[in-house]
Parts: C-alpha cells; structure tokens; sequence
C-alpha cells in the first residue's frame, strides 16, 4: 500500500463528471513568524458517485469523534458580530 501524508487541503475542483482534489505539504516549515509556503504534493482524481461516498465516509468519521467527545461541533448562535 502507497501512504501519502498532507499538511493541508490545496483545494477541490469539480469538472465534467470527475473531483480532483489536491493535498498540500509544508514547502517550508513554519518558523512562528509567518505562515508557511504550501506546495501541492498530491492530487487525488475521482468520479462524484465516489467522491459522494467519500463524503458520507466522512461526515460517519466526524460525528463519531464528535459522539466520543474528541471534537465538539461550532454553535452558530454562539457566534456574534462585530
């Protein structure tokens, strides 16, 4: 099995029947000071009916995190305006 590690989600286009996603890495590593240069490392290619099912996958993955307590959901109503 090929592993692939991302720091970060580059983006997710839609064309023609077919997601692509691109996973970002770290270009540099963050020194405190200023945000760090991203690169995309990987791009994943995949038709909708997938990407739906990767979609339902995980929104079951996070409210199984948000059942056992590891992540709490964001109240809108707790948000206010400045």
């Amino acid at each position: 099995m090929h592993r692939i590690h991302a720091d970060g989600l580059g983006g997710i286009a839609v064309s023609g029947g077919v997601a692509v996603i691109d996973f970002t890495q770290f270009a540099t590593l963050p020194d405190g000071k200023a945000n760090p240069k991203m690169e995309t490392a990987q791009r994943l290619s995949m038709n909708l009916d997938t990407m739906l099912r990767l979609h339902q996958a995980l929104t079951g993955a996070v409210s199984q995190l948000e059942d056992k307590g590891v992540i709490q959901k964001k109240d809108a109503k707790k948000v206010t305006k400045q």
